[in-house]
């Protein structure tokens, strides 16, 4: 009888990670006055007020930035997993 390998499927392979548990996302409430568009990254993720978007969980930063005012503004914001943050900004 022979024993059993690593290269078998064998039970205990030794350098395998972890499989990765992936986050699940939470929800922004965010509005703004006067109104902007959030940007995450360059993805525009729409004009305020936004209502429990989805988000990943975890630190993001988001841009906002009004057109017709010339007024932007940076807002960091931590992502719950699975919950939701609430924000009002008053951009100037």
């Amino acid at each position: 009888m022979r024993s059993p390998r690593a290269s078998d499927g064998a039970v205990g392979r030794k350098g395998t990670p972890p499989p990765r548990r992936t986050a699940r996302p939470g929800r922004l409430t965010l509005d703004a006055s006067p109104w902007a568009n959030v940007y995450l990254g360059a993805r525009l993720l729409g004009q305020t007020p936004l209502v429990e978007h989805a988000l990943p969980a975890g630190r993001q930063v988001l841009r906002l930035v009004n057109p017709e005012t010339g007024a932007t503004q940076t807002l960091i914001v931590e992502v719950p997993e699975d919950g939701l943050v609430r924000r009002t900004v008053q951009m100037e």
